[in-house]
C-alpha cells in the first residue's frame, strides 16, 4: 500500500540559515574541532535532536541533510563526505580526524540556527503545498562559419507556494525579517515588529506531511537559503486568516526527503 500524506497534517517550521561560514579554528593539520558562530539545529529530524550531514551517494552526488560541509583549499570549496565528520555539537563539527592542510586551506559550513528575539522558534499549519521550476534548457546559438551548438542554460529556481494558517507572528514575518515583541514599551499594549533591515539573515523552510496511520513515515521538505517572501493575506468573516505565500531558492538548496 502507497504511504498518504494528509494536507491537514501539514506543518511549516523556518529557522536561519548561515551560508558559508568560514570557521575562525585554523586548519594546520593537527586539529580536528572547528568552530561556528551559532549553535547549529536539527531540522529535518532524521536523527531527532542531532543534525545531520549532507549524505554522499557516492557517485558525485549528495542529498540535503541539515548541514553542509566543505573543504575551501585554493579559492575551490569541496564538499565534505558525512563519513568525515565525527560529532556535531552546539556550535562545533568534530572531524573523525585532522584535517590536513593539504586538504583544506579553511573549514566552510552552511547550516541552521535558531530564530533570534524573542521567538526563536516558529511553526504553523499548512493548508496546501505546490512546487515549479527548477528546470534546465538548451539554446542553439549559432557562430561564424555556419556551425552551430548547443549551450545549455542555467537552471530556473524552485518557486515553491503555500497557504499556510495564520499563527500569532506570521509566516512571512518569521521569514522577511527579525522579531521583536514588548510589552513594556508602552504600557498596556503588546507590540509585535518585523524588522527586514536589522540583523537580517537568510532562513530554512522546512515541510512536513505526516502519515496519519504510520507516525513514522514522513514526508519533508527544504528549502535552504530563502531570502524573502511574497505575501497575499486573505479569510472570510468565519473564516481563519490564511496567508498565500511564494518564495524562491535554487536547486542545489531544495530536497523532497521521505522518511519510514
Amino acid at each position: 500500500m502507497a504511504d498518504i500524506y494528509f494536507p491537514e497534517d501539514m506543518k511549516a517550521y523556518v529557522y536561519k540559515w548561515a551560508e558559508k561560514e568560514i570557521s575562525d579554528t585554523a586548519v594546520n593539520g593537527t586539529v580536528s574541532t572547528f568552530s561556528l558562530n551559532n549553535t547549529i539545529v536539527a531540522v529535518s529530524g532524521l536523527n531527532g535532536a542531532t543534525p545531520v550531514v549532507d549524505y554522499n551517494n557516492g557517485d558525485g552526488t549528495y542529498a540535503i541533510r541539515d548541514v553542509a560541509v566543505y573543504y575551501r583549499k585554493n579559492g575551490v570549496d569541496t564538499k565534505v563526505d558525512e563519513a568525515s565528520i565525527s560529532t556535531i555539537t552546539g556550535t562545533t563539527i568534530i572531524f573523525a580526524a585532522s584535517v590536513a592542510t593539504t586538504s583544506a586551506d579553511s573549514i566552510v559550513v552552511s547550516y541552521p540556527y535558531s530564530l533570534s528575539g524573542d521567538k526563536t522558534t516558529f511553526t504553523c499549519s499548512v493548508k496546501d503545498f505546490e512546487k515549479t521550476g527548477g528546470e534546465s534548457d538548451s539554446e542553439v546559438e549559432n557562430t561564424i562559419g555556419g556551425c552551430s551548438y548547443k549551450k545549455k542554460l542555467p537552471a530556473s529556481l524552485v518557486e515553491l507556494s503555500l497557504t499556510a494558517i495564520k499563527n500569532g507572528i506570521k509566516l512571512s514575518q518569521a521569514v522577511n525579517g527579525e522579531m521583536i515583541s514588548t510589552t513594556t514599551e508602552i504600557a498596556g499594549k503588546t507590540i509585535r515588529t518585523t524588522s527586514q533591515a536589522n540583523n537580517r539573515a537568510p532562513r530554512v523552510i522546512v515541510i512536513k506531511a505526516s502519515d496519519p496511520v504510520n507516525a513514522n513515515v514522513e514526508l519533508i521538505t527544504i528549502a535552504r537559503n530563502v531570502d524573502g517572501v511574497t505575501a497575499d493575506h486573505s479569510g472570510g468573516a468565519e473564516d481563519s486568516w490564511e496567508e498565500s505565500l511564494t518564495f524562491k531558492t535554487d536547486q542545489q538548496n531544495y530536497a523532497e526527503i521521505e522518511l519510514q
